[in-house]
Formats: C-alpha cells, sequence, structure tokens
C-alpha cells in the first residue's frame, strides 16, 4: 500500500480547526440521523463511485434496531456499536481503492482538499462519517449518565463510534491512501480515532 502524507502548517492556514460539535436533544438527533441516512442514499444512488452503497438501508429501523439501543448501554465502550457495523454498515459498504484520505487536526482543509480534487474521499464522506458528522453524543444518553460520559477517555465527541468508523475505513482502504497531517502539532494522541489506520494498517 502507498501512503501519501499531505502536511498542512496552522499558521498559513487558519481555518484548519476541526467544526465545533454542534448540540442537539435527543429528539433532534435522532431525526438528523434518520434525516442524513436518507440523504446520504438518496445523493448516491444514480451514482457509481465508491460510496454507493451495496443494498438500500431502512433507517428509521437502523435508528430503532440499533442506535436507539445504546442510549441504554455505557457510552464509553466501544462494543456497544458492534452491532450496528458488523451487521448493517459493514456489508453494505464498498472498498475504496486509491482514494482514501486520512487527516488529523486538519479536517476542514482535508474536506476542502477532497472536494476539489472530486475523486478523495475522507472518512466524513462515507455513510458512517457522514450521518454523525459534528454531532454531540451526549444528546443521546441521560443527563445523570453525562458526567460519567465526560470522565470516558474518548469524551461526549462520539469517538467510541468513530473509532469504529475508523476501524472500517481503515480495512476498506486499499491501493495508494493519502494522509494530510498539521505541521505545528504535536505528536498524535495515541486515543484520536485516526490512530486507528495505524493500528490496521
Amino acid at each position: 500500500m502507498k501512503v501519501f502524507v499531505l502536511v498542512g502548517f496552522l499558521a498559513v492556514f487558519s481555518f484548519i480547526c476541526a467544526s465545533p460539535v454542534r448540540k442537539f436533544s435527543y429528539q433532534t438527533f435522532q431525526e438528523t440521523v434518520i434525516d442524513r441516512c436518507n440523504d446520504f442514499q438518496k445523493k448516491h444512488k444514480q451514482k457509481s463511485d465508491d460510496l454507493k452503497l451495496k443494498d438500500e438501508i431502512d433507517c428509521k429501523n437502523l435508528w430503532k434496531k440499533y442506535l436507539s439501543g445504546i442510549a441504554d448501554k455505557n457510552a464509553c465502550e466501544t462494543k456497544n456499536y458492534n452491532d450496528l457495523f458488523n451487521h448493517v454498515i459493514e456489508k453494505n459498504v464498498q472498498v475504496i481503492k486509491d482514494k482514501a484520505l486520512f487527516w488529523s487536526g486538519t479536517k476542514d482543509i482535508a474536506h476542502q482538499f477532497a472536494k476539489n480534487k472530486n475523486n478523495i474521499y475522507t472518512l466524513e464522506d462515507t455513510f458512517s462519517g457522514y450521518i454523525a458528522d459534528a454531532l454531540n453524543w451526549g444528546d443521546l444518553f441521560e443527563i445523570d449518565k453525562l458526567s460519567d460520559l465526560n470522565k470516558c477517555v474518548f469524551s461526549a465527541n462520539g469517538l467510541p463510534y468513530w473509532k469504529k468508523a475508523s476501524e472500517l475505513f481503515a480495512n476498506k482502504a486499499a491501493g495508494t491512501v493519502h494522509v494530510m497531517l498539521s505541521g505545528t502539532s504535536q505528536a498524535v494522541n495515541p486515543h484520536r480515532a485516526f490512530v486507528i489506520f495505524h493500528y490496521h494498517k
């Protein structure tokens, strides 16, 4: 596998900072995920790109059977997302050959680069990334559980979910992959979802 590393400098690109996590109520969170699920499939249905799902996913069932149940479980447990990814998402996504772009600390510029290239995809362009991008996963859980959630090493940004999504993205990447890092950041935090790429490749 070939890896191209693209280094962005924060001093030059002041707009590199990751998009802020948006605050949602439980109901709005649910509606947003279902709407994005439908929108993604509609957007790629007529295309022949690598992001098109193999089979149609029932978005209401996706929420009812998998995501709604997570609210009653430990927010920090990555294994709570196993059914969602193993039985729904993984079997429906395709291999992304020569077009995968991994990033760390350069979200906005990485997305702009991918958009300009028109044939490069970030994790957030994939189904699992698209439906969850910038959501506050703390809204899925009861208020009295948020103190425990904040103690979790992954915090309320949903990183247990993103860890699973990153594992899948890494497993589906083939051929040449692209990596965009910040040239001014310190060494990679071992708890960042991006590191999953190294674990699997």
